[in-house]
């Protein structure tokens, strides 16, 4: 392939990956519009600070409070990047480098393709296949992790490629791949499990390369030289973590390892999630969970990775190029994340941390998939005396046809609108507002709090400061009130299910006074002395 062919490709992603974000009026689900909010607050010079409290398990005293106790800030980053240079607080502002950074997803997949076989007809195909994603296409040009982590991914698969023979060559593609794993870890928590995969990488080439005792001393040596890539860019935030929370890194998932639902990520106080308390659970509990797991993401593995069509064409060329350092290490990488996120985290690597966390490999699998796709067309032509080149032409352009065909069904639904009602994807933002102009009618002052379901979500639709309803019961939600100084209870049908009374029943309660229904969201008002 020559730069034209990459132009070319990167183009059509601009356009593509454009489109999808005019339909995108919100970031259109919480982790996104948590990142976005993040990115409001820094480009409006508030620093890594927030007026919201979305979980609990770092003991907040109040707000504000800061930010990212959680989540990690890449995105935030990214988002504050687009909304200063445009000189705009908008979510189109916010969306533009997401878009530009998408849009070399398909080139770079095209060079990683290129390195495993060098046909330019595989190669545009695995760029085509990342332009056509199924699942993924709505995450590239919203304000979230996923494009800045395949774009790391497809960058670090490209430079273990690469020849590092030379010690000074071996020194900077080492420093390379500690700044991309820095970008990953400031993006993902997990992103640090890269740098484990990154120090067994460089031993693997040395061991291929070399045959002497030098060869623990040049480990050694491209290990530090990755080390300080990967400080250079998580240093500052480890420090900014130390000096607001004493740990290194936020302290906001340690307790969550002890949660036994996923709602007990909302749980209040989080010093009820110890070790001793997920032990009494009961073995019982444990395996269910963890089967319950498995499944989901077994799921996700074949439908969102291997995009239905492309799972076994991927798996085959697994095998094929398992010599491939490459593979190898995207191997490991994935049974290690698929290991992490069923057995350790299982109910937060079901609800989405197994997509995100794998992620990073995907530019890897579209470059296999049209080898394992090319090998079975060619041992299926051979048994039956096809003409192999219309074959791999009829098959590969078919199957390029139904991944197209897959990725506009997908998600045709969540941006269709119906009459004047709000596209699937907006819903939520566009209900927050009316229900923000509700309360305004009935004099509700800009600084008091809402108690809600994605208080992130509520913020970047109105910027009231919000916290979040927590697991558990009324007595709960009042205890918790009174600490945060919280106004208003907003309850939507999807409310934490000890609460599910207030929604279908709703009537004044002790403390609560039920002001109405607004676009199908209960409202309340605490009523605390």
């Amino acid at each position: 392939m020559n730069r034209r062919d990459y132009l070319i490709i990167y183009v059509i992603g601009l356009v593509l990956f454009g489109l999808m974000a005019s339909f995108q009026d919100s970031p259109g689900y919480m982790d996104a519009d948590y990142y976005f909010m993040g990115g409001l607050r820094l480009a409006d010079g508030q620093g890594f600070t927030e007026e919201i409290l979305w979980n609990y398990l770092d003991d907040p005293s109040g707000i504000p409070h800061p930010s990212h106790a959680y989540w990690m800030p890449a995105a935030s980053i990214l988002s504050a990047v687009g909304m200063l240079l445009l000189r705009s607080r908008t979510f189109v502002a916010a969306q533009v480098p997401f878009v530009l950074l998408a849009a070399l997803l398909p080139p770079l997949t095209a060079r990683l393709a290129a390195s495993f076989t060098n046909q330019r007809k595989l190669a545009i195909l695995s760029s085509l296949f990342a332009l056509f994603p199924v699942f993924y296409l709505v995450y590239f040009s919203t304000s979230d992790v996923f494009g800045i982590s395949m774009l790391c991914g497809a960058l670090f698969f490209i430079i273990v490629g690469l020849d590092w023979r030379q010690t000074k060559t071996q020194l900077g593609y080492a420093f390379l791949c500690g700044l991309l794993i820095g970008v990953l870890h400031l993006s993902r928590t997990e992103g640090l499990l890269w740098f484990a995969m990154a120090v067994l990488m460089i031993y693997w080439k040395e061991k291929d390369q070399a045959h002497d005792q030098r060869i623990i001393w040049r480990v050694i040596q491209a290990s530090l030289s990755c080390g300080f890539g990967y400080l250079l860019i998580m240093a500052p935030w480890m420090l900014r973590n130390l000096n607001q929370f004493a740990t290194l890194l936020a302290p906001g998932g340690f307790r969550a390892i002890w949660i036994i639902s996923y709602d007990e990520i909302y749980t209040y106080p989080a010093s009820l999630l110890t070790f001793s308390r997920w032990r009494q659970a009961g073995l019982d509990q444990m395996l269910q969970a963890r089967l319950w797991a498995l499944g989901q993401n077994l799921q996700t593995a074949l439908a969102v990775q291997g995009e239905i069509l492309l799972a076994p064409f991927i798996m085959i060329a697994l095998w094929r190029q398992r010599q491939d350092l490459r593979v190898r290490i995207g191997g490991i990488a994935w049974v290690t994340i698929f290991f992490v996120m069923t057995i350790i985290f299982p109910y937060q690597g079901a609800r989405g941390g197994f997509l995100h966390a794998s992620a990073t490999l995907q530019p890897l699998f579209w470059a296999l998939a049209p080898i394992g796709l090319q090998h079975t067309i060619n041992w299926i032509g051979v048994k039956r005396s096809w003409q192999l080149s219309h074959a791999n032409h009829f098959f590969m352009t078919g199957s390029l046809g139904i991944l197209i065909l897959l990725t506009f069904l997908v998600n045709y639904q969540r941006f269709m609108r119906a009459d004047d009602n709000p596209a699937a994807w907006n819903e939520r933002y566009v209900r927050y507002q009316e229900i923000e102009h509700q309360l305004i009618d009935w004099e509700a002052a800009p600084e008091e709090v809402v108690m809600v379901n994605n208080p992130p979500g509520y913020y970047i639709a109105n910027r009231r400061p919000t916290i979040s309803i927590p697991n558990g019961d009324l007595k709960t939600v009042i205890e918790l009130a009174k600490r945060y100084h919280v106004s208003y209870f907003l309850l939507e049908i999807d409310q934490i299910e000890g609460l599910s009374e207030l929604f279908t029943k709703p009537s004044d309660q002790a403390n609560l006074d039920y002001l109405g229904t607004v676009a199908d969201a209960r409202i309340y008002r605490f009523m605390i002395p």
